[in-house]
C-alpha cells in the first residue's frame, strides 16, 4: 500500500548534476537525493550529501528523502540519511511520517532504525483524502494492523504505541485486525490492552465485524476476551444478526452458546 502520490517514471541519476536540481515527476518535483533514496542507491546518496544536498528538502506534497527510502525499505539509505541529520519526525502535507511509511509497508528493520533514532510511534496523519472521505488520526500501528504486519506492530507496541487510538471512521487497530481476520494480531493487541468493545463511528465493534465477515477464530478470541456479544451498531445490528445474514453457521453456533441475541 503506497500512502502518497507516486509517479511511475524511472529517472536516471547522473552524478555530475546539481544536487539541488528538481526532477519533475508529474506535478511533484523531486531532488536528486530523493530519487536516489527511493531507488536505494546508497552510494549516490553519499555523493549527493557530500556535495551539499539538503537531506530535509521536501517536494510539493511534503515528502522527504527519508520518507521515500523508508517507504521502499532501504535501511542502508535510511541509516545514511539519519547519520546526516535527516528529520525522523518530518511530516508531509497530510501528516505522514517516515515511520508511518515503513510501518504501512512492513519494513521491520527500517521501523527499528527510525524508532531508535527518535521517531514518534504515535505520530498521526492529519488529513488524507480517499474515495470514502477524509482520513484523520492514523498512526503507524493503525497502518501496520491494517496491512497485517504483525512483527512491525509488536515492535511499535513495545515502544509505546497507543493500542486504542482511533483513526479512519473511528476504527481502532483491533477493529481493523478483526475485520481482516488476523487472529495473531488480534491476540497481540488484546494482550497489550486493546479495548475489545471499542466502537467505530457506525457502532461496529471488532466482534460485529468478524462475525459479519466469517472469521471464526477471531470471533472465538474476542468472546474469550470479554467482547459484548449483544453490542449493537447505530442501525441496531448485532454480531448474531450479521452472522445470520451471511449464513456463517459456525459463528451463529458460537454466539448463541454465549447468549447472543439478534
Amino acid at each position: 500500500m503506497k500512502i502518497l502520490f507516486r509517479s511511475a517514471a524511472v529517472l536516471i541519476i547522473i552524478y555530475g548534476v546539481s544536487v539541488s536540481l528538481m526532477s519533475c515527476t508529474g506535478n511533484n518535483p523531486e531532488t536528486a537525493l530523493m530519487i536516489s533514496s527511493r531507488e536505494g542507491d546508497v552510494e549516490a546518496v553519499k555523493v549527493q550529501i557530500a556535495k551539499g544536498a539538503d537531506v530535509n528538502a521536501k517536494n510539493e506534497v511534503g515528502e522527504t528523502a527519508l520518507m521515500f527510502s523508508s517507504d521502499e525499505g532501504h535501511v542502508d539509505v535510511v541509516k545514511e540519511l539519519i547519520a546526516n541529520n535527516a528529520d525522523v519526525n518530518a511530516k508531509d502535507i497530510i501528516g505522514t511520517t517516515a515511520l508511518i511509511h515503513a510501518s504501512a509497508e512492513g519494513h521491520l528493520e527500517v521501523v527499528k532504525e527510525l524508532i531508535a533514532s527518535g521517531a514518534d510511534v504515535n505520530a498521526n496523519t492529519t488529513r488524507e483524502e480517499t474515495p470514502l472521505g477524509a482520513i484523520f488520526g492514523n498512526t503507524p500501528l493503525f497502518f501496520a494492523s491494517q496491512n497485517d504486519h504483525h512483527e512491525v506492530a509488536k515492535n511499535l507496541i513495545a515502544n509505546g504505541a497507543n493500542v486504542n487510538v482511533k483513526g479512519f471512521y473511528g476504527m481502532t487497530a483491533l477493529i481493523l485486525s478483526a475485520s481482516n481476520g488476523n487472529v495473531q494480531m488480534v491476540k497481540e493487541l488484546i494482550s497489550n490492552g486493546a479495548d475489545v468493545n471499542a466502537k467505530d463511528n457506525g457502532g461496529y465493534t471488532a466482534l460485529i465485524f468478524s462475525s459479519r465477515d466469517g472469521h471464526v477464530e477471531v470471533v472465538k478470541e474476542l468472546i474469550a476476551s470479554g467482547a459484548d456479544v449483544n453490542a449493537k451498531t447505530a442501525e441496531s445490528q448485532t454480531s448474531l444478526s450479521m452472522a445470520i445474514d451471511r449464513k456463517h453457521l459456525k459463528i451463529i453456533e458460537l454466539l448463541k452458546e454465549v447468549g447472543a441475541k439478534e
